[in-house]
């Protein structure tokens, strides 16, 4: 919608306009204030084949040096404090928890959305047709 010009600005996922600045060149500016995070987790099911193999690779991928590694690739925010110091200083500008860009964050409402999801899709469904 941003794109095609049918909105002047809405909420999506940082990595998407990271890429369209710096891949397509799209004239879009991050604006961070109010910005809505979440936390995700890994998880290996019990008694799982590979078990022992998966917290080994959850390991390795949770360690401080790996989180600044992919914000090369994507603007994904690191989850570790101890990542920020290992990231270019001049991509940590593109990330949501550079300290000048988390000072006003908010944590998404899992239990608002849990409730209240599929009224408010139904409601935006019917506006994306107007």
């Amino acid at each position: 919608l941003l794109s095609d010009g049918a909105v002047v600005m809405t909420q999506v996922y940082n990595g998407r306009i990271d890429d369209a600045v710096h891949k397509d060149h799209k004239p879009f500016v991050s604006v961070w204030d109010g910005q809505v995070y979440d936390f995700e987790w890994w998880g290996i099911p019990m008694g799982a084949k590979n078990g022992d193999a998966a917290a080994k690779f959850i390991a390795s991928a949770s360690t401080a040096q790996s989180y600044a590694d992919l914000t090369k690739y994507i603007a994904y925010a690191p989850p570790r404090k101890d990542a920020i110091p290992l990231i270019a200083k001049d991509r940590l500008n593109d990330l949501p928890t550079a300290p000048a860009n988390f000072k006003h964050a908010l944590q998404i409402n899992a239990s608002f959305w849990a409730d209240n999801a599929d009224q408010i899709n139904k409601r935006f469904q019917v506006w994306l047709t107007q």
